[in-house]
């Protein structure tokens, strides 16, 4: 699975640890681990977190992790934010933030299809909210 499925599936996390089974605990100890070196990143691990809370429909946890990404994965991070808002119902601040990034990172092509996509979901939602009441597989499997 490459790099851009796994960030599509919320699968990143796989990256950095090989087994879900105490995958938060495995995570927070690499984070103690990687804030010991003089100079630390810890933007992989938070966004890492972020996906396995989302999993875990902790959305308002997920939400905090993926705020603190920055690097290569905040655009990812940012995406992440708006379907943890739309997850938890807050249709407004998840259809501003889908706007927001499809014109901020129009460059990226995968990246500019998959909040389309999100942001069309959202648009169903509000016209026909008893078709698209329940998207948490769609937002899960990806």
């Amino acid at each position: 699975m490459t790099i851009e499925e796994k960030l599509i599936r919320k699968q990143f996390y796989q990256t950095l640890i090989n087994e879900y089974d105490n995958a938060i605990e495995r995570l927070s100890e690499r984070l103690l681990e990687e804030q010991k070196k003089e100079v630390y990143n810890l933007s992989d691990l938070r966004f890492a977190q972020g996906e396995l809370y989302y999993r875990y429909k902790d959305y308002e946890t997920a939400i905090f992790k993926w705020e603190q990404v920055e690097n290569d994965l905040e655009p990812w991070a940012k995406k992440n934010l708006a379907d943890a808002y739309f997850q938890l119902k807050l249709f407004p601040t998840a259809e501003a933030l889908y706007h927001f990034f499809h014109s901020l990172y129009a460059k990226i092509k995968l990246f500019q299809v998959h909040v389309v996509f999100d942001h069309l979901l959202l648009m169903l939602h509000y016209n026909n909210p008893i078709i698209v009441s329940d998207t948490s597989d769609v937002h899960s499997f990806r």
